[in-house]
């Protein structure tokens, strides 16, 4: 237990540092969205590029991870619709946004740095597999679902993935994914002093992603709806994960890494994404925001005991 809280704490204690500067003044709020995009811009990209150049050649099929996490992600929304659509406080045309809060993990600000801080560099494959995946496939499926339920007065299909895409090929994130898996499969080497730039802009990812977690979580409170934030949250940190434990256990060939790895990010508290989703269509926005708030305190716990379980 003693080296699991040696992994965790540091990593809360960094978002807690940027939640306590922001709500004592400490940290300009203007360098809340300063730090956030350096970290999503530039060093989370510089970190997931070189990783995927420098990883040794994977040990198995990328096919293995993706039916694994992305087969519960597709039990977990469904059940989620169904559920939020019971909800006063979501009902029918609000399902998606529920998805989302209950399927899109907090990958880039916590599930990326958690995963290699306790499971090693190993892990950095698995994860940007995930990561590469997640953003196009969530939100095409959020916004279908929520301009299916609007279709009346809705975007046509057409122009909907034409925004999608645009949307992705401006994302940093994506493309480090798409050049680092160009460079790698070409075979050049990285430059010494290209790569050792890009070490030093990779080192900086994770203390201030989530120094950034920190002080945007500030901004979010409890609010209205909280109650149905609490059964979004239950979905998130302990249904999620289960279906995705379930599904990699009966998978033949699963490196052990991987199945950490996907068990753990689907353990991770809601992202910021599913708040923008909210905040776009105008539907459920404090009860999402509390659901994050809400999650990521209490993944300070559930990680805790959920890494010690998967190392031992």
């Amino acid at each position: 237990m003693n080296e699991v809280l040696a992994t965790v704490m540091p990593l809360f204690g960094l978002i807690a540092l940027g939640f306590v500067a922001a709500r004592f003044k400490m940290f300009p709020a203007a360098g809340a969205s300063g730090l956030s995009r350096f970290a999503f811009d530039f060093a989370i990209p510089a970190l997931l590029f070189r990783n995927l150049v420098h990883v040794d050649q994977p040990q198995a099929s990328p096919v293995l991870l993706w039916v694994t996490y992305y087969g519960a992600l597709a039990i977990t929304w469904v059940l989620a619709s169904v559920v939020a659509s019971q909800l006063s406080g979501f009902g029918s045309k609000r399902a998606a946004v529920a998805a989302m809060a209950s399927c899109f993990s907090n990958l880039v600000f916590l599930g990326l740095p958690l995963s290699v801080s306790a499971f090693g560099s190993d892990a950095a494959l698995p994860a940007a597999l995930i990561v590469a995946v997640n953003t196009p496939l969530l939100w095409f499926t959020a916004m279908l679902q929520m301009e299916w339920g609007n279709r009346e007065g809705g975007a046509p299909l057409g122009r909907l993935l034409g925004d999608l895409a645009r949307s992705l090929l401006k994302n940093p994130i994506i493309l480090a994914l798409i050049i680092g898996g160009v460079w790698r499969a070409s075979g050049l080497p990285l430059p010494a002093i290209p790569d050792r730039f890009l070490a030093l802009l990779g080192d900086c990812a994770v203390p201030v992603a989530l120094f950034a977690l920190g002080l945007s979580l500030s901004t979010y409170g409890l609010g209205e709806g909280w109650h149905e934030a609490a059964l979004l949250v239950g979905l998130k940190i302990a249904v999620f994960p289960a279906i995705v434990w379930l599904i990699g256990s009966a998978m033949p060939g699963m490196p052990q890494t991987w199945f950490n790895v996907a068990v753990l990010m689907a353990a991770c508290p809601a992202g910021v994404n599913a708040f923008l989703l909210a905040m776009r269509y105008q539907r459920a926005v404090a009860t999402v925001a509390a659901a994050i708030a809400i999650g990521t305190a209490a993944s300070a716990f559930t990680l805790t005991l959920l890494l010690y379980w998967l190392k031992n």
